[in-house]
């Protein structure tokens, strides 16, 4: 009897062991997420330049170099400024992800003045982006110069806001 009861406890103590496998995680350095949904590589000040009168984001932010802000301004995570952090660059896997055939591209500076504007399908600008009114981004926006939005913003369903500075090498 004693030998059925080790045998069971035995079994049963396996069981809960490989049933716990499943919960831990796994982590693959090729598809690690970056940590931060906002972040600016420049060490300059005000690398990060936000001019709005609200203004709150829902993750992590960091910048190599300094913010400037107005009053309103809520991180919900980490605000790190002289952060020291390497940019990652990871270009062609953004642009294989969000930039398609259906993308609308630009080849100079793109600016938009409107009551409302909705970003429904990618959009790449070879300059600079400027959009004023009410802006509904569900898609990915592009630009290789700044990006200034004005006016009320609202981002969902995993919108991608991108800017690239082109480096000149002589």
């Amino acid at each position: 009897m004693k030998k059925i009861k080790r045998i069971i406890s035995t079994i049963t103590s396996f069981s809960l062991m490989f049933s716990l496998i499943g919960n831990f995680p796994i982590s693959n350095a090729e598809n690690e997420k970056f940590q931060y949904t906002l972040f600016a590589g420049s060490e300059s000040n005000g690398a990060l330049t936000i001019n709005a009168e609200n203004f709150c984001i829902n993750g992590n932010m960091a910048t190599n170099g300094s913010v400037v802000h107005g009053r309103n301004f809520n991180v919900n995570g980490i605000n790190k400024e002289n952060a020291n952090v390497d940019m990652i660059y990871m270009f062609n896997k953004i642009e294989t992800r969000y930039f398609s055939t259906e993308t609308k591209t630009y080849s100079d500076d793109y600016a938009l003045n409107s009551i409302n504007i909705d970003i429904n399908s990618p959009i790449s600008v070879k300059g600079k982006t400027d959009l004023t009114g009410n802006i509904n981004i569900n898609n990915a926006l592009k630009s290789i110069d700044d990006i200034m939005l004005n006016g009320e913003v609202k981002n969902s369903n995993n919108a991608l806001v991108f800017s690239r500075e082109t480096l000149n090498k002589s």
